[in-house]
């Protein structure tokens, strides 16, 4: 019974996440047909909400929540503002602090799009994209960097680039240039 997570009437299950060490589940649950949900806490074991960020996810494209690898915490893409206006914010929420944290990746052509970070499997390297259809990795973010900035990768173009991280490089592929 999704009243039982707070939202006081029934709601819609629009994605989940569960934190690496399985200890928490973080849920998006929307209450108004929208697909914009909020982002529900619960303790595994005991089926407690738990405290988490007063933020707004626009819908599932991104998936909702990307956990850090030792649970401490997550990057998630919500909205900024009206939501309406449909404007993308990226932040990082840390489970110890309680704290939200706005990310700043470069612009790109100045058009209001989804922001998405992706954490790669070995936990070190988080990749910061824009754009939803045709990605675009903007930044590059070492975890394991006392400093903690966000590196710029491209900034600019029309073109798509996916990939991920493998042991420290990152593995893409685009379709700048392709005949196909």
């Amino acid at each position: 019974d999704s009243r039982a997570f707070g939202t006081g009437e029934p709601a819609v299950l629009t994605w989940w996440s569960v934190s690496p060490d399985g200890e928490v589940l973080a849920a998006g649950l929307c209450t108004d047909g929208s697909e914009r949900s909020g982002i529900h806490l619960i303790d595994v074991g005991s089926g407690a909400a738990l405290p988490g960020p007063d933020l707004v996810v626009a819908d599932a494209w991104t998936g909702g929540v990307q956990w850090l690898r030792d649970a401490s915490g997550f990057f998630v893409t919500a909205l900024v503002g009206d939501p309406h206006d449909f404007r993308h914010g990226l932040f990082r929420w840390d489970r110890a602090t309680g704290a939200t944290t706005p990310q700043d990746l470069p612009e790109l052509d100045d058009q209001p799009d989804y922001l998405l970070a992706s954490v790669a499997r070995d936990g070190r390297w988080v990749v910061g994209y824009r754009r939803l259809m045709r990605p675009l990795p903007v930044a590059l973010l070492d975890l394991d960097d006392p400093q903690g900035a966000w590196q710029p990768l491209i900034t600019h173009g029309e073109h798509a680039v996916a990939g991920h991280v493998v042991d420290g490089a990152l593995l893409a592929i685009t379709d700048l240039d392709a005949p196909n």
